[in-house]
């Protein structure tokens, strides 16, 4: 088992209502309009076999795409306790049932085990760059990181998303753009989000746009002036500081 660079469900600071917004538009990209593309990507995730299923069968059925990326082996890291049998793309294209789509071409990874992984391994099997057009599903609260993960290794390409919200064990609310910050849940998954974006940014892993840096340059400045009064404020006292001693 493997531990997660960053948790799951984090430690939350107090977020303002400005910080609420900016973290709403960060972490939740629009959804674009459904036409058709070259390759429908499906994201792997361990939670939602049964819903990614579900929704590339409707953009099948609308004949969107006569190809299909199912990504995800879904090993365990520590803290989810959820084991498989078998790899999160086994059971996805398990549940489209690949024979009521004989025109469809389905590819397939079993190695990946986080976003970045599902873009490079699909990058062993498919060239993704040569398609002119990608629909890729997501769940919301993850819908950024996923564009900025396929978007630095296909910059030329069109991409489209379709997303779902979840419904996690032990809630009864969607964690929506709209809902998110109404529960403990939802509040430590999009700050986990957050997190995310920023360290992989800084790494290098998914591409950073100016506008999705000055959004987590908008939220490190809120954050610190949330937890830091007026005039104790110093020099030597800075967002980055702050982030790095407690969030990072």
């Amino acid at each position: 088992m493997e531990k997660r660079e960053i948790e799951r469900n984090p430690k939350v600071p107090a977020l303002s209502q400005k910080l609420i917004s900016l973290l709403t538009e960060l972490c939740f990209r629009p959804d674009d309009p459904v036409k058709p593309a070259d390759l429908i990507f499906v994201f792997g995730s361990s939670s939602s076999l049964k819903t990614l299923g579900i929704f590339t069968k409707q953009l099948l059925d609308q004949n969107v795409s006569t190809k299909v990326f199912l990504s995800g082996d879904g090993s365990l890291y520590k803290g989810i306790g959820r084991f498989l049998s078998r790899p999160e793309s086994f059971y996805i294209l398990k549940e489209i049932n690949p024979k009521a789509y004989p025109g469809i071409e389905f590819y397939t990874e079993d190695k990946s085990n986080n976003t970045l992984e599902n873009v490079t391994e699909a990058l062993k099997i498919l060239d993704l760059p040569r398609f002119k057009s990608i629909l890729y599903i997501a769940k919301s609260h993850a819908s950024q990181r996923c564009y900025l993960t396929l978007r630095k290794f296909v910059p030329k390409t069109e991409l489209l998303q379709t997303t779902f919200d979840r419904i996690y064990p032990g809630t009864n609310t969607k964690l929506s753009r709209d809902t998110w910050h109404t529960f403990n849940y939802g509040r430590s998954r999009v700050w986990g989000e957050f997190l995310r974006i920023k360290t992989y940014g800084e790494r290098g892993d998914i591409c950073l746009s100016k506008d999705t840096v000055d959004i987590i340059r908008e939220i490190e400045e809120g954050l610190w002036m949330l937890q830091k009064p007026v005039d104790e404020l110093t020099f030597e006292t800075t967002p980055e500081t702050i982030l790095s001693d407690q969030y990072k």
